[in-house]
């Protein structure tokens, strides 16, 4: 079992599950547990792929604020 440092570390490598049964004779039919990111999203890596970009140009500054938009 791994033991992460902080939830940070747990973001991509999203398990996927085989959905044989969709597609029996066929092509491997799979999907990606997206839900098993730490914010339960698909927006996970690239929201953080973004505030470290931010950071590193100096856009993002420590007791800043990140605005979040929804797509619900």
């Amino acid at each position: 079992m791994q033991i992460y440092e902080n939830i940070l570390q747990t973001k991509g490598n999203t398990p996927l599950v085989s959905l044989r049964r969709f597609h029996p004779k066929g092509a491997m039919v799979a999907a990606k547990l997206e839900s098993f990111n730490p914010g339960a999203s698909n927006k996970d890596r690239i929201g953080m792929a973004l505030i470290e970009a931010g950071e590193q140009q100096g856009l993002l500054k420590p007791g800043g604020r990140i605005v979040v938009p929804t797509s619900g």
